[in-house]
């Protein structure tokens, strides 16, 4: 592997990494999406520069034994001499650096012959469903109460399914209007918008899932995010509403997901 001068992303070069990432259409160059990565104590923004000019980027975020990677680009004059697997090599080292045992991504299928090749393995398949305002119709049944903000038992609850520490990245998301469903003492049910068009969600109970689709939906635009299989996908589907990509849900040292069926939605847009 050829060797590259990688450095921890600083303020001074942040609107040129912004630039580099629209450039090649990464949500993470949201200003929204960008600041809220930028706050995370867990996240490491990474860049690979030529004579001042941005030719790779690159992201770690922690979550305790696990960890993402995020925003692996390389300037189409620069691939193919190693540098896409050098900037992945970074984020592995950082993230295991701070505890990940699993580290996750989304990856294309160009992307995932990279990936394979550092030894990740492919653990599943997303489906992205684009919902226009009022495709989604209300729907009133189950008792769900507004949220302003979501709290430890949401926290809690998220990492009985996901299997990830995502706390500190949920405890992140700005104050907006979510929903759960409370069963005496019991949390059964939460929805939440996310950073940019994403959502994020947990049902201990399938029958939910049709008003909290309508919750978070009814009268916006947006984008859902599901695991191929899942009950949501599968109601997604039944819906009528057609898919738009299937990135590959990728893991090295294995994926901690511990009940896909009950989660709803991404915790962002880069975020699996």
């Amino acid at each position: 592997m050829a060797e590259f001068t990688i450095e921890p992303l600083s303020a001074d070069m942040e609107t040129k990494f912004r630039d580099f990432l629209r450039e090649y259409q990464f949500a993470s160059s949201d200003e929204n999406i960008f600041r809220w990565y930028r706050s995370l104590r867990g996240t490491t923004m990474f860049f690979s520069a030529d004579r001042g000019k941005i030719i790779g980027t690159g992201m770690s975020i922690s979550m305790g034994r696990s960890g993402w990677i995020g925003s692996i680009c390389v300037h189409r004059e620069f691939r193919g001499i190693g540098l896409g697997m050098a900037l992945t090599q970074c984020t592995i080292d950082r993230l295991k650096s701070q505890g990940a045992v699993s580290i996750l991504l989304r990856a294309s299928e160009d992307g995932a012959k990279l990936y394979r090749k550092m030894g990740f393995m492919d653990t599943a398949s997303y489906e992205n469903f684009s919902v226009a305002n009022g495709d989604i119709k209300p729907y009133e049944r189950k008792n769900f109460r507004k949220i302003g903000q979501l709290s430890g038992r949401h926290f809690s609850m998220d990492m009985e399914f996901s299997g990830e520490e995502r706390g500190s990245a949920l405890s992140g998301l700005p104050v907006s209007n979510g929903y759960e469903i409370v069963n005496g003492e019991e949390l059964e049910a939460f929805v939440y918008p996310s950073i940019g068009e994403g959502i994020v969600g947990i049902s201990r109970d399938e029958s939910y899932i049709p008003e909290i689709v309508s919750k978070i939906m009814s009268g916006r635009a947006g984008k859902i995010r599901t695991l191929k299989g899942t009950t949501l996908n599968r109601y997604m589907h039944e819906l009528g509403f057609e898919t738009k990509d299937g990135a590959k849900r990728m893991s090295l040292g294995g994926d901690p997901v511990i009940n896909k069926n009950g989660i709803i939605g991404t915790l962002s847009s880069s975020i699996g």
